[in-house]
């Protein structure tokens, strides 16, 4: 499942709901049954541009935007539903993510940048 943040909702399962927003640094899941909400921040602080849950329900990938002359965007993939991350993959696009996804089997991350470079990266 992939979604552009321009879309406030993501569900991840029947448990979990996502809340984010356009350009925001931060976003918010819910656990539906314990009624309980997490905030989590972005950590490139240009906000996040996109995110995607693996298809099995483990992992979520955060896709981030550089601040303006600060070092390129990452994208920090989470274990779910604990949020440690477990991997943070650099050097895919010069400014920020417009897109993120996981491979149908849930092994490689592709994402797409924005301008200037809008460069397909995939590990």
């Amino acid at each position: 499942m992939s979604v552009d943040v321009a879309d406030p909702f993501v569900e991840l399962s029947l448990q979990y709901l996502m809340v984010a927003a356009f350009r925001f640094t931060w976003f918010t899941t819910a656990d539906l049954e314990t009624n309980t909400k997490r905030y989590i921040s972005g950590r490139d602080g240009g906000g996040i541009g996109a995110i995607a849950v693996s298809p099995d329900g483990n992992h979520l990938a955060v896709a981030e935007r550089a601040v303006q002359g600060e070092l390129p965007p990452r994208v920090f993939v989470h274990n779910l539903p604990s949020l440690a991350t477990v991997r943070i993959l650099r050097a895919g696009t010069e400014q920020g993510y417009s897109d993120v996804s996981f491979s149908p089997d849930g092994m490689s991350v592709a994402t797409v940048g924005d301008a200037p470079d809008f460069l397909l990266s995939v590990w």
